[in-house]
C-alpha cells in the first residue's frame, strides 16, 4: 500500500489531504477491505482537527464498524492506537449492543 510511504515522506499539511478524504467518505470506506485499511492508516497518522473528526466518526459508527465484514483490522487499530478516552468510549458504545456485536 502506498499510503504509509505517503505519510512517511510528506509534510503533515500535505499528507492530511487523504485523511480529510476518508473523513468525508467514512461510510463508503467501511464497505471494502482496502477502505478499512486506508481508514486505519489515516487514523494512526491523523493529528489535530483531522484526528478529532475521525474520532467523532468512529464513536458515531462504533457498532456498525464492529459488525462490518472488513473492519476488524480498523477497530483493532483504534483500540491499539487510540487515546484512553477514545478506547473507553468505543468499548462503552460496543457494550450497549454486545450481543449484536458478537
Amino acid at each position: 500500500m502506498l499510503l504509509p510511504t505517503f505519510f512517511t515522506y510528506m509534510r503533515y499539511e500535505d499528507s492530511s489531504i487523504p485523511i480529510r478524504y476518508v473523513i468525508y467518505s467514512f461510510q463508503s470506506m467501511l464497505l471494502t477491505s482496502s477502505g478499512s485499511k486506508c481508514l486505519a492508516e489515516c487514523f494512526v497518522n491523523a493529528r489535530g482537527k483531522e484526528l478529532y473528526a475521525l474520532e467523532g466518526a468512529i464513536l458515531d459508527q462504533a457498532a456498525t464498524i464492529a459488525k462490518g465484514n472488513y473492519n476488524n483490522y480498523f477497530i483493532q487499530c483504534v483500540l491499539n492506537y487510540g487515546s484512553k478516552r477514545l478506547k473507553r468510549s468505543v468499548v462503552e458504545r460496543l457494550m450497549v449492543d454486545v450481543v449484536g456485536v458478537c
